[in-house]
């Protein structure tokens, strides 16, 4: 772990056992302490954890109103790793690696629809289930008909307004994650329209904007004061199981049509869905560099909303104030994990028990990676 007297090539070699070994996922939260600042601001451990982490757990890959029609497509960047999902024209989704089994180019960005892919560099030609269809030009290559020439595929899955795919061949839809439909239900989640899509480039580790996420309301008085004159806070509640986790509150004036009540949902690792009617949004966080992500939100709206201009442009501006609050806290505790004299904290008991279960998921994920 980190001290004053650590030369400045120490994270040039860090050893990655030893910096897990300064978290104690079986230590009472009371007792217990944050991970090290290691595991926030090192090349080293970023690097480590996009394997240990991201390549192991399912992702957010497009909304599914991009993939209603037959021959639609959306691709998936993530760190150096790219996808295509597909609709294909029996109705099937597909996950597809996005690199030309040529000499790897990439086939395409954004999404569309199509009947096949073509790629930019010499023209190789793949159908919507990945299957090479035509490789012009190319002459007598042995095994070109066979399946190490198709686009390598990747199980996907459908969850309320998602579309999930697991980028090393697991499930991609977590068994705990079936616990939660009544709340996408409770919401009419299924009956949203999509609105609109923003990104928020982040000066802090993927890893600070999830634990603000998960304090359990304890910064929103602190940092979100117009949020919070909308939220009884005194009866913020946080509820855990398996991959995810829930923190709800009664509104103190809810809309009629409401339940009364907000639900901020986490799904591990970088996915947050947020319901508070007519809204939902999603964001999900990707890592960009060392102290570095980006978030990115998705807006549904109820139905009845959804031809309300005035409305969207005003609940959109409020949004984006308590993002850009939540910006600022992030990057000062970004700056200040980067002081010599910061080495770990401590949690909230009565607070911060979800982020405690989320520093346990990503310690089971890293010590798989050492078959511990």
């Amino acid at each position: 772990m980190r001290s004053a007297g650590k030369p400045f090539g120490y994270y040039l070699t860090m050893d990655i056992r030893s910096e897990l070994s300064h978290f104690n996922p079986s230590a009472p939260i009371e007792s217990a302490l944050t991970p090290p600042a290691s595991w926030y601001d090192s090349k080293e451990f970023f690097d480590f954890e996009q394997a240990a982490v991201f390549g192991q757990n399912p992702l957010v890959a497009a909304r599914a109103d991009q993939l209603e029609a037959l021959g639609s497509w959306a691709s998936l960047e993530f760190g150096k790793e790219s996808w295509l999902i597909t609709r294909d024209t029996e109705g099937s989704l597909n996950g597809l690696s996005n690199s030309c089994r040529h000499h790897g180019s990439r086939l395409c960005e954004g999404s569309g629809e199509t009947r096949e892919f073509v790629c930019p560099y010499h023209g190789w030609t793949y159908r919507l289930d990945g299957t090479l269809s035509k490789a012009g030009g190319a002459g007598a290559i042995e095994g070109l008909g066979g399946p190490d020439c198709n686009l390598p595929t990747f199980p996907v899955a459908e969850w309320a307004q998602l579309v999930l795919l697991h980028p090393s061949g697991g499930q991609p839809l977590d068994p705990s994650l079936l616990a939660l439909a009544p709340i996408a239900e409770e919401f009419k989640w299924n009956e949203a329209k999509w609105v609109t899509r923003r990104r928020y480039p982040m000066n802090c580790d993927w890893k600070v904007f999830v634990d603000n996420y998960l304090d359990g309301g304890y910064h929103v008085s602190q940092v979100h004061p117009d949020l919070a004159g909308g939220l009884n806070l005194s009866e913020y509640k946080t509820t855990w199981e398996g991959r995810w986790v829930e923190q709800t509150c009664p509104q103190i004036s809810p809309p009629l049509e409401s339940s009364g009540r907000v639900s901020y949902l986490w799904l591990y690792p970088n996915v947050m869905v947020n319901f508070y009617w007519p809204w939902v949004d999603v964001n999900f966080v990707i890592p960009t560099g060392a102290g570095r992500c980006e978030v990115v939100f998705d807006w549904w709206i109820a139905p009845e909303k959804a031809e309300d201009s005035k409305f969207i442009d005003n609940a959109l501006k409020a949004s984006d104030q308590v993002q850009c609050e939540d910006e600022k806290v992030c990057s000062l505790v970004q700056r200040g994990m980067g002081s010599a004299s910061y080495q770990q904290g401590r949690y909230s008991p009565i607070r911060e028990g979800g982020m405690f279960h989320f520093h346990k998921l990503l310690m089971q994920d890293y010590q798989s990676c050492f078959g511990d």
